[in-house]
């Protein structure tokens, strides 16, 4: 009886997680939709980039920004964390007087910098972008029409993955992002999200708040705003260039890098989820605790389901969870022999791959580790 309340309780958290909570904000977001106003407004707005030895691509991004269609008051601001290569340099060769650099001598990581350079910023709307993403001619000023709105206090935007080839990382990590976009997309109509891609976002340079080194800025930025009352919006129409990563031992970097330093921060913030910060404290819970930790019912799952696999349906039950990890396990070899994806393969190889790393930075951060800094795998 324990085992099998052990098995039924598990699995229902682990659907309730991938499919009963998008569901729910779906429904939520179609019976009762939050929009929020939009409307050119011309407020005055700093691009912070956060640049490590990016001396491949900065020079592309500055001139990608210099070449936006916004008309309101525009910054861009380079901190170049300790950078050893030419990318200093080759900010300093521009001479339009938007561009500040701080060019600091140690590597200490996006966080220090944005405490540092953030709070004596004299503008409404600190945008934050990656060294190396693409703008399209109105980003900013699409981005910054949300801000009409004033309970809108973060904006996260669309994500465009560009592939250099057609492996089965690039499409795994393709679907994933469809179903991120979903969430976001509904849970922002629902009241708020609680997330955004460090890719790209922005937020109002007043709420922004001191963040720990050691948690993603993506996440402490966005989750500190949204428990203030403001809302985390996104904005599907605002699509951002992203290169994605073409193989497993370059993604599965990435993802335990970013596993290590969501638990840090979830570690921190258990604070947030009294109930009197309602829907977000909520969003929280699911879209971050329950995703981070999932591979705990997912492993107890697997685990009652065979000690209760003589006996129907739990043998249907435990053929079809074998199947699941099997067609990953398939997946992860069509991976090493550069093999193309498969719409069979990729989804179940990625959902392993992403509660595997969850798992080995849940361990890693038990053992002491932190990610204050990482150097790019580009």
């Amino acid at each position: 009886m324990i085992v099998e309340s052990l098995f039924w309780l598990a699995a229902c958290l682990t659907v309730y997680e991938y499919a009963g909570h998008p569901a729910m904000l779906f429904l939520l977001a179609r019976v009762r939709p939050r929009r929020w106003q939009q409307s050119d407004v011309r407020l005055s707005v700093a691009v912070f980039i956060s640049a490590f030895n990016e001396e491949k691509g900065i020079g592309q991004k500055i001139r990608n920004l210099l070449e936006q269609d916004y008309q309101g008051p525009y910054a861009i601001i380079v901190a170049s964390d300790g950078s050893t290569d030419r990318t200093a340099e080759i900010v300093r060769s521009f001479s339009e007087p938007r561009i500040v650099l701080h060019d600091f001598r140690a590597n200490r990581g996006k966080a220090a910098m944005q405490n540092e350079i953030v709070p004596a910023l004299s503008c409404d709307v600190v945008i934050f972008s990656d060294a190396t993403c693409v703008w399209a001619k109105d980003a900013v000023r699409n981005i910054v029409r949300n801000f009409a709105d004033p309970d809108v206090g973060c904006v996260a935007v669309d994500l465009c993955f560009v592939r250099e080839r057609d492996a089965v990382v690039e499409k795994g990590q393709g679907a994933y992002w469809k179903y991120e976009r979903f969430l976001r997309r509904y849970g922002a109509l629902v009241k708020t999200n609680i997330v955004a891609s460090g890719t790209t976002y922005a937020i109002r340079q007043s709420l922004f708040r001191p963040i720990r080194s050691d948690i993603g800025e993506d996440l402490s930025n966005p989750l500190q705003i949204a428990m203030t009352g403001r809302r985390v919006i996104f904005d599907p129409e605002v699509v951002i260039e992203e290169r994605s990563s073409s193989t497993h031992a370059s993604e599965i970097r990435m993802r335990k890098r970013i596993a290590v330093r969501n638990v840090t921060g979830l570690a921190s913030y258990v604070r947030f989820l009294n109930p009197r910060y309602g829907f977000a404290a909520y969003q929280l819970l699911v879209h971050k605790y329950l995703r981070v930790f999932c591979w705990v019912p997912m492993l107890i799952a697997l685990i009652t389901n065979y000690l209760l696999r003589d006996a129907p349906p739990y043998s249907y039950l435990f053929v079809a969870q074998i199947a699941v990890y099997g067609l990953a396990l398939v997946g992860y070899v069509r991976v090493k022999v550069g093999a193309r994806g498969s719409r069979f393969t990729d989804l179940p190889y990625y959902f392993v791959l992403l509660n595997y790393a969850c798992m080995v930075g849940c361990i890693q951060y038990l053992r002491g580790v932190r990610r204050p800094t990482w150097t790019p795998d580009r």
